[in-house]
């Protein structure tokens, strides 16, 4: 989304910044996000895969590149974490957010796998814009 310079500085938004949009009782709210990295040891991710991840409800998760295409390969390692994040999306439990450059690269290398099952898959991550 392009915001004009002036718009932007009254809302102290920075040119590049990633910005949430959300409408709350028909008002536009946009807000700067910034998502924290986390640096995860291989051995956190595999006691994750042996436990029950637990989610708060209400959380709200930003998705990159690698973990829409974790889903997307069904032999990944960490697919039952991936997966578990969208079932709980699908519930309304969490919130999941994905920019549409993640988009579209998820669909340039989703498509560049030349997989059979790759339309199969693709219906299985809904997305919902806003009106």
């Amino acid at each position: 989304m392009i915001l004009p310079k002036s718009l932007r500085k009254a809302a102290n938004i920075g040119e590049g910044d990633d910005v949430l949009v959300e409408v709350k009782d028909g008002v536009i709210l946009m807000k700067v996000f910034k998502p924290r990295v986390v640096d995860v040891e291989p051995e956190l991710i595999e006691k994750l895969l042996e436990e029950e991840v637990k989610l708060e409800e209400g959380e709200k998760f930003v998705l990159d590149t690698g973990v829409l295409v974790e889903y997307i390969v069904e032999r990944a390692p960490y697919r039952p974490i991936v997966k578990k994040l969208l079932d709980e999306a699908s519930s309304g439990r969490v919130r999941l957010y994905a920019t549409p450059i993640t988009l579209s690269e998820t669909l340039y290398v989703a498509s560049n796998m030349r997989r059979r099952n790759f339309r199969i898959q693709m219906k299985k991550i809904k997305l919902r814009f806003l009106d």
